[in-house]
């Protein structure tokens, strides 16, 4: 569970081990959060969480970085998807979960932006591709919740 680097022909290819949290609120709208700029991905909209460190598993990670990115307390409930998702210069295996916020409520500590939408309008928002797999199963409702 820790990031791989591979020389390849090709130049060096990173592969990453991520994690993130599908979280819905009473109302039934999912919390999304719009990467900064200036890190890649920038500007795209994406489920909160990050990258596994060495040492953690999937779920420990995600309370991390949770607990980092939005300062609240998370409890991870149920494992929903892993997609492969490759990109020009590395490739992610994002690991997405179905969380519950225990303690706390969203603070944006490290995204441009964060909001609880509704699935209906998750269309209106351009998101990273990693993430596309897991809206897909939102929207076939291909899960129990």
């Amino acid at each position: 569970n820790k990031s791989i680097q591979d020389d390849g022909a090709n130049g060096s290819i990173q592969f990453i081990n991520v994690v993130a949290a599908v979280i819905r609120d009473d109302k039934n709208r999912f919390l999304i959060a719009k990467r900064k700029a200036c890190q890649s991905n920038g500007g795209l909209w994406e489920f909160p969480g990050g990258k596994v460190e060495q040492g953690e598993t999937e779920k420990e990670a995600l309370v991390r970085e949770i607990r980092e990115e939005l300062g609240v307390k998370i409890l991870v409930l149920k494992f929903l998807k892993c997609t492969i998702y490759k990109y020009p210069n590395k490739t992610i295996t994002l690991y997405s979960y179905y969380c519950e916020i225990v303690e706390g409520t969203p603070t944006n500590i490290e995204h441009d932006e964060i909001r609880f939408v509704p699935l209906s309008d998750f269309d209106k928002y351009e998101f990273s591709g990693a993430n596309k797999e897991t809206i897909e199963l939102l929207q076939n409702q291909l899960f129990i919740l």
